[in-house]
C-alpha cells in the first residue's frame, strides 16, 4: 500500500483489516458467533446531502425518497432490532432537509408492512410500453396539464376524430429544468476569439476520391456585393444543409450562390455535369440557363 500510494499526491488508498467486522461498500458486515450480520455503513465523507423539500420536483418524487431509502435499510440491516435504530437515524437526516413529519410516517409505516425476506425478491414490473409518453418540463404550473388531460380523456378517447389518433392514455412524465448549476457551470470551456475565428470555414473531408475539396477554399469570410460574410461554423463538402457560393478566376465579380438540403459534394457534382454537358463558358449563359460560369472553380461555404 505503501508503494502504490507513492504513484501520485492525489491518490490515497487504504486498508482495512478486522477479524471481528468489515465494510463493503455500503454495508457492514460483522460476525455473530457462527452467523454473519449486516448493516448499513457510511463513509466519513458522507454528508447525507438529500434533494430538499423545498426544491422544484414533483411531489410524487419528493415523498418516494424516504420510502425508498428506508427500503434499502429494511434489505441491508438482518436483525429487526438494528433496522429500527438505523431507520430513526434516516427519519433524522430526511428532517433535516425539510421532509414533513407525515412523509416520514407514511414511508415508515409502509416499509414496516414489508419483511426482509419480501424486500430482498425481485418483483417483475408490468410493460407499459404500450402507452405512449407526454414529456413535459417540469414546473408547478405544468402539473396541471395533467390533470386536465386526465379529467378529459374519455372526451379525447371518444371523439371521432382523435379516437385512432389516442389509442391509450399517455404517462405524463417530466424532465428536469435547468437549475442554477445549468447556467453557471459548463461542461466545456468556451473557446477564445482567436480560436473560434481559426476554426471557422471550409474544411477537407479526407476522402480519397473527392472532386469536390480541392475546389474548396479555406477562408472563414466570403465577399460579395453588399459586404463580407463571416463564416461562423466549420463545414466540408459532406456537410448538408448549408449555403454554399461558387466564384470563378475568369469572371471574379460574378457569384453562383445557393442554399441545399443534400451534401455538398453531391450538388457540386450536379454543377460540373452541367457544365460539361452544356459547355457553359460566359455570364450571359449562366443567366439564361441557370448554371454555374466555368472552370475553374473555387468554391466557398
Amino acid at each position: 500500500m505503501e508503494f502504490v500510494n507513492q504513484f501520485h499526491p492525489a491518490l490515497r488508498y487504504t486498508w482495512e483489516i478486522s477479524n471481528e467486522q468489515i465494510s463493503f461498500l455500503d454495508i457492514m458486515i460483522t460476525i455473530d458467533g457462527n452467523h454473519l450480520c449486516t448493516s448499513v455503513h457510511y463513509k466519513s465523507t458522507d454528508s447525507h446531502s438529500y434533494l430538499t423539500y423545498t426544491s422544484s420536483h414533483p411531489k410524487s418524487c419528493k415523498n418516494s425518497i424516504p420510502f425508498s431509502q428506508l427500503l434499502r435499510l429494511r434489505r441491508l440491516c438482518s436483525s429487526e432490532a438494528d433496522f429500527s435504530k438505523q431507520s430513526l437515524d434516516m427519519i433524522q437526516f430526511f428532517k433535516s432537509c425539510g421532509y414533513l413529519d407525515n412523509v416520514n410516517s407514511a414511508a415508515l409505516q409502509r416499509v414496516h408492512t414489508i419483511t426482509r425476506e419480501e424486500s430482498l425478491r425481485t418483483e417483475e414490473r408490468a410493460d407499459n410500453h404500450q402507452c405512449p409518453p407526454l414529456v413535459l418540463t417540469y414546473h408547478p404550473a405544468t402539473v396541471a396539464v395533467s390533470n386536465v388531460i386526465m379529467r378529459n380523456w374519455k372526451i379525447i378517447s371518444d371523439h371521432p376524430t382523435t379516437t385512432d389518433i389516442f389509442k391509450e392514455q399517455p404517462i405524463v412524465s417530466y424532465r428536469r429544468d435547468k437549475n442554477v448549476k445549468d447556467h453557471l457551470v459548463r461542461s466545456s470551456l468556451p473557446q477564445t476569439d482567436e480560436e473560434t475565428v481559426a476554426n471557422h470555414g471550409t474544411v477537407t473531408c479526407k476522402r480519397r476520391r473527392c472532386n469536390t475539396c480541392r475546389h474548396l477554399r479555406s477562408n472563414n469570410s466570403v465577399a460579395g456585393p453588399r459586404g463580407v460574410y463571416h463564416i461562423k461554423k466549420t463545414f466540408s463538402c459532406i456537410s448538408t444543409h448549408v449555403i454554399h457560393c461558387i466564384s470563378c478566376k475568369r469572371h471574379p465579380t460574378c457569384l453562383y450562390i445557393e442554399e441545399i438540403e443534400r451534401r455538398l459534394a453531391d450538388r457540386f457534382t450536379e454543377h460540373r455535369h452541367d457544365i460539361l454537358q452544356f459547355c457553359v463558358t460566359s455570364p450571359d449563359q449562366f443567366r439564361s440557363t441557370s448554371l454555374p460560369v466555368t472552370t475553374p472553380w473555387m468554391m466557398l461555404k
